[in-house]
């Protein structure tokens, strides 16, 4: 067998050196590069990003970290003038329920700088904000690391955590459903494993963590009413519980782990029995979903390679 060094003349021989130093350079000695895009919020708090179809837009989609498949709105398929491809409907769950859709070719978008094909995909009755054309689930999001800031109305794609994160408290997540984050909070005392849902407006508690949270000393608000949980396969109805301080557990694998406060006022929360509940694990065990009205505002950064939170404390002006 002849070996490697007869072969490669001296040109050869010095492209292959230069080469692999410029190789050993980029992984030792470069920061890969983080991507920005642009973010705006709808009316209810959520996140916008840019999204462009077939070529075309772009179109806002709704950053959902809770969702587990990227879908349209019906109001993109009218837009493009995509045909709905006969005879073929998919069951589509929401935190409300479920329900079948009709699936459209919708084919590639570009998002975040990735490209993906939907191919069949379906469309969901269209958003409240009319601005907003479908939603990023966490197929799209899965392995990234994603940083917020509202202050800049920016969004950012790293290859790795930032190298100064003294602003930030980590909270150590885990894996849950198709590639969802859920970390674990303390509230009263209580510890309840909460779903990162960026596409929820308002956070809610199942029954099981309502019971409790009662046994602990919560109190139920019925003079508030019962709220109204809302999303593309239905409503449910809910009630309201007081409760006073809400902590995140910072590694939940460590039992001298540090809290790290999300709310040390009074808050009221909504409780209600949503079948998503179920889809997590937790039809009889306490869960809750965590959602924008205590994201929104906040300098966070989604690792979801690794399942990490990093968490300002600080609201951005």
């Amino acid at each position: 067998m002849i070996g490697f060094g007869r072969i490669v003349n001296v040109i050869g021989d010095s492209f292959f050196w230069l080469s692999f130093f410029l190789l050993f350079y980029t992984l030792v000695g470069v920061k890969a590069q983080a991507y920005t895009y642009p973010l705006v919020y709808d009316d209810e708090g959520r996140m916008l990003v840019d999204v462009h179809v077939l070529g075309q837009g772009p179109y806002k989609f709704l950053l959902d970290s809770g969702a587990s498949h990227t879908v349209v709105y019906t109001n993109l398929p009218i837009e493009l003038d995509i045909n709905a491809i006969p005879l073929r409907s998919k069951m589509v769950r929401t935190s409300t329920g479920r329900r079948p859709m009709q699936l459209y070719d919708v084919g590639a978008i570009d998002v975040l700088g990735v490209s993906l094909q939907l191919g069949a995909t379906p469309a969901i009755p269209f958003s409240r904000d009319a601005r907003v054309f479908g939603i990023i689930g966490s197929d799209l999001l899965k392995g990234r690391i994603i940083q917020i800031n509202p202050a800049k109305k920016s969004i950012q794609v790293l290859m790795d955590p930032p190298d100064d994160l003294r602003a930030y408290k980590k909270i150590q997540g885990r894996y849950v459903g198709y590639g969802s984050m859920a970390v674990v909070l303390q509230i009263d005392g209580v510890t309840i494993p909460a779903l990162l849902d960026t596409g929820a407006t308002k956070s809610v508690l199942n029954t099981p963590a309502r019971d409790v949270l009662q046994k602990a000393g919560a109190a139920l608000f019925p003079e508030k009413g019962a709220p109204t949980i809302q999303s593309s396969t239905g409503s449910a109805r809910g009630s309201y519980l007081g409760v006073n301080t809400i902590d995140f557990v910072s590694d939940p694998q460590y039992d001298q782990s540090q809290p790290i406060a999300l709310a040390r006022t009074p808050q009221v929360l909504i409780s209600a029995n949503l079948p998503v509940f179920k889809h997590m694990g937790a039809r009889n065990a306490p869960a809750m979903l965590l959602g924008m009205d205590y994201l929104s505002g906040r300098n966070i950064i989604l690792d979801m390679q690794r399942m990490a939170l990093y968490w300002n404390a600080e609201k951005s002006p």
